[in-house]
């Protein structure tokens, strides 16, 4: 009777882990904020639209469309999904400067690291 039920949920876990991973694909594209930090490179980008996506708790869900300045490259225009708090949302209107950092290889991975307010940053996240 033991062996039974040991084999009836070894079964069941199976089914739940591979159940999960047809309908949660792991995406190959996500990149951890560590390894953004070590294969990403800093620049400047202005925001050139804002579209409020969602709101979550306390945050508004944003995209930004940005014109990303790396250094030694041209100019590329990309999108950021990000949330933001009330009062940093409030500052991001369109001509702010923001400092971003993106990916070399695929100019659409770009993440927002604070704002820029002429040479002086003001607010770090």
């Amino acid at each position: 009777m033991d062996l039974t039920l040991l084999i009836i949920v070894v079964l069941a876990v199976a089914a739940v882990f591979i159940v999960g991973r047809i309908l949660l694909p792991v995406d190959s594209e996500s990149v951890t904020t560590d390894q953004a930090h070590k294969i990403f490179q800093s620049a400047s980008a202005l925001v050139t639209n804002i579209i409020v996506t969602g709101h979550h708790y306390g945050t508004t869900a944003l995209l930004l469309e940005v014109e990303v300045f790396p250094q030694k490259q041209q100019p590329f225009k990309a999108e950021l999904h990000e949330e933001f708090s009330a009062p940093q949302a409030a500052k991001l209107v369109p001509g702010v400067m923001i400092e971003v950092k993106y990916d070399p290889a695929n100019h659409s991975k770009v993440l927002f690291v604070k704002f820029v307010h002429s040479n002086n940053i003001y607010s770090t996240l």
